[in-house]
């Protein structure tokens, strides 16, 4: 018995010891964010060969992003969009707006990357605005492989997608990039979005959508009240009785009302977008 409590005694000291060293090791915790980030970007992938878009990789320092693009084609010069897709910023994938990318580019006419940003289960603020926006430099550097000058892209977020947009927007005009426009649907609101706009500082033109009895409607309201209090150049396409899914599911075959209310609302994007593109 001794013996045994001596053997227990040793390891305790033992494990506890590494555990000490691990959790307040640097390395390790770094080994560790990065290995449960690898883990958590391929939870909802789709196989390579069910993608309608074509995988492509981002090279960067820590982690590679993953991005998903959508009709390119080389030698044409058509506006590019970076697609920041909806979440509660804990959820979603790239791969799962697959189908909604591949409509839009389409429908469009333009080229499309799909940033897989980083949730904050995984990498908190500022790590996925900084992937949006170094997506965004990269393909930029490259625009000539992908058919778009570098100058005519625009960016487009829904919801949490929409909100790391704007805060990767304000980033890259501070390093004088400009989008075009900006098209935010059913955005993420807080206190940052509405203290950007009353400042003068929230990205502009920019196209806002918003969709449904949202429990964020109150918030959609004194942001984009906020915006026209500045005269920050904006359309607002506002329903609060249409359901967004004739715009987050705008490929799959609607009937009625909910036809109609696509094809105004798509008719509408279409002007915002050759006003932005040029």
């Amino acid at each position: 018995m001794l013996y045994v409590g001596i053997v227990s005694t040793v390891s305790l000291v033992l494990f506890g010891t590494a555990y000490s060293f691990l959790l307040y090791n640097a390395h390790f915790q770094n080994w560790l964010m990065e290995w449960l980030s690898a883990k958590a970007n391929v939870i909802h992938m789709k196989e390579e060969t069910e993608l309608k878009g074509k995988r492509f990789y981002v090279p960067r320092e820590n982690r590679d992003i993953r991005v998903n693009i959508y009709n390119d084609s080389k030698g044409e010069d058509r506006p590019a969009v970076f697609f920041a897709h909806g979440s509660q910023f804990v959820d979603s994938d790239a791969d799962e707006w697959d189908d909604f990318c591949d409509w839009f580019a389409r429908e469009f006419d333009c080229v499309l990357f799909s940033v897989n940003y980083s949730k904050i289960g995984i990498h908190v603020t500022s790590y996925p605005q900084d992937e949006i926006q170094d997506t965004i430099r990269y393909f930029r550097a490259h625009s000539s492989e992908y058919g778009f000058h570098k100058n005519n892209f625009m960016m487009m977020g829904f919801e949490a997608g929409a909100y790391l947009s704007m805060i990767a927007g304000f980033q890259l005009l501070r390093r004088g990039i400009f989008s075009r426009g900006f098209i935010f649907v059913n955005p993420f609101v807080d206190y940052t979005n509405v203290s950007f706009a009353q400042a003068g500082y929230h990205p502009q033109p920019l196209a806002l959508i918003t969709l449904g009895a949202d429990e964020m409607r109150e918030k959609w309201n004194e942001y984009s009240g906020a915006i026209r209090a500045q005269d920050i150049y904006m359309r607002e396409w506002d329903r609060p009785a249409v359901s967004k899914k004739i715009l987050y599911a705008p490929y799959e075959k609607a009937e009625g009302q909910e036809a109609e209310d696509q094809r105004l609302l798509v008719n509408w994007l279409h002007t915002r977008f050759n006003e932005f593109a040029g």
